[in-house]
């Protein structure tokens, strides 16, 4: 089982850069389809190259394209087949990871269910927006000018991994005739990152280096875009989703949300003193609890054996989920 570095590494680190680390690694797999015009399908020995790279299985029906948004593309990933009543799963990742962060549940899923997952700007085989600062809502804006222009129909099942939960809650929110329900993988709460530099003491002389390091990482990496391949502003990220979510009523009203949790993610921040891991455990979880609530079909379930990246832990989890969700929607 996949863990995270732990003592010196900041709890936003153990986040981040892993993820951001495999993405970089496996660049050159994921551009192998890089050569097909932008906007259009690649050929088929491509398509076969691209679906090797996301373990993803290949079907005969195997889309993988670079789409024009302008300017620059986005490289999208789809397998499996085409057709039927059933919802077409959308992978959206957590900060950092490329598509094939999902191959591990798109290869099996793709035997029997159309499933999309594809590179935000600045990721694996997508380059970087010529903006210096994005958020949430440029994730958004990409992810629906992409399928749009690539023939993906919606209605969607959006599967979301840590912060990826953010753009399924917005894209939900504009685009909700196309949003079926979400499972959320590990979530980071929105309000999480505020509410852990407030459980921080006062800065001292001599005090914790975890503690020291964590207070730096929650307020520089946050704000800072330049911090992150995606050159997100993670502050402004959350509190765009934050806008959809703290009006009165749940966002998804009586369409499903399952969020797994990770049973192990506590363990990525227990070098901090007791007390003060204990906060972050309950603020961790009360933002997962929050995203459940804001389906009145929403549920909860814990991971065994699992830390933060369920989905390279435990796929079979991910994948009992989605076939659970698609069963309740009659797909």
């Amino acid at each position: 089982m996949r863990r995270h570095p732990k003592a010196s590494i900041v709890v936003l680190a153990r986040f981040v850069l892993p993820v951001a680390l495999v993405a970089l690694a496996g660049c050159s797999g994921a551009t192998s389809s890089g050569s097909a015009p932008a906007g259009s399908v690649s050929s088929s020995a491509a398509a076969s190259s691209g679906a090797a790279s996301s373990g993803a299985a290949s079907t005969g029906t195997d889309l993988v394209v670079d789409v024009d948004l302008g300017g620059r593309t986005v490289h999208l990933v789809c397998q499996g087949p085409i057709g039927g009543s059933a919802p077409t799963v959308i992978f959206e990742s957590g900060l950092g990871a490329p598509f094939f962060a999902w191959g591990d549940v798109q290869r099996p899923l793709s035997l029997k269910q159309r499933a999309c997952a594809y590179d935000r700007a600045g990721l694996g085989a997508s380059p970087a927006a010529p903006e210096a600062s994005r958020t949430t809502k440029d994730i958004v804006a990409d992810l629906h000018a992409a399928l749009s222009k690539a023939g993906v129909k919606g209605p969607y099942l959006m599967v979301g991994h840590s912060m990826g939960a953010w753009p399924v809650a917005l894209y939900a929110s504009l685009y909700p005739s196309d949003v079926a329900g979400a499972i959320l993988i590990d979530p980071r709460g929105p309000n999480v990152s505020a509410e852990w530099r407030a459980a921080l003491p006062p800065a001292a002389a001599g005090e914790n280096a975890a503690v020291a390091a964590n207070r730096d990482e929650l307020g520089a990496f946050e704000h800072d875009p330049s911090m992150n391949p995606e050159h997100l502003d993670l502050t402004k990220s959350a509190a765009e989703a934050n806008a959809v979510l703290d009006p009165a009523g749940p966002l998804f009203g009586d369409r499903p949300v399952m969020v797994l949790g990770a049973a192990d993610t506590h363990t990525n921040w227990s070098d901090l003193p007791p007390k003060i891991a204990a906060t972050f455990d309950k603020i961790w979880l009360a933002g997962q609890k929050a995203l459940v609530a804001e389906s009145t079909a929403g549920s909860f379930e814990t991971v065994p054996q699992s830390n933060h990246e369920i989905q390279s832990d435990q796929p079979q989890a991910v994948l009992d989920a989605i076939e659970k969700v698609l069963a309740g929607l009659g797909g």
